[in-house]
């Protein structure tokens, strides 16, 4: 994961320096909201991986804690993202990160109610005869 991120690190770095906004086509806007997405979400994957390895319990499987980290990592990546979008469209008001919080709120209690519904489902099926 670390060696994936600081590739991401290097394209983006790579599209700053090497793309000039004012005459770039529309590829070279794509190919830096690409590397700004992979970036983000690579660091945010390590980042909240580290912290779910370092609040693990021994029983829990590594594998377990990469998916967490992962499926967090996409939500702020996407979130990061589209606010970067909107306001270099001039869109971004008060009321699109209002909106925009709603929707990662609404997701993260949905993700959250669906675990803790799979946990007891589990717990109940080791308890039946």
């Amino acid at each position: 994961m670390s060696l994936a991120t600081i590739l991401c690190f290097a394209s983006l770095v790579f599209v700053l320096f090497q793309v000039d906004p004012y005459e770039a086509p529309m590829v070279a806007f794509v190919f830096f909201y690409v590397s700004v997405f992979f970036a983000i979400m690579g660091t945010s994957s390590l980042v909240t991986f580290l912290v779910l390895w370092a609040r693990s319990r021994e029983s829990e499987a590594m594998f377990q804690l990469v998916r967490t980290s992962f499926r967090v990592s996409i939500l702020v990546a996407i979130l990061t993202t589209s606010l970067l979008y909107l306001q270099a469209k001039a869109l971004l008001s008060l009321w699109n990160m209002i909106i925009l919080g709603v929707f990662l709120l609404c997701v993260f209690i949905l993700w959250y109610t669906q675990r803790a519904r799979t946990a007891k489902q589990s717990i109940d099926s080791s308890f039946s005869p």
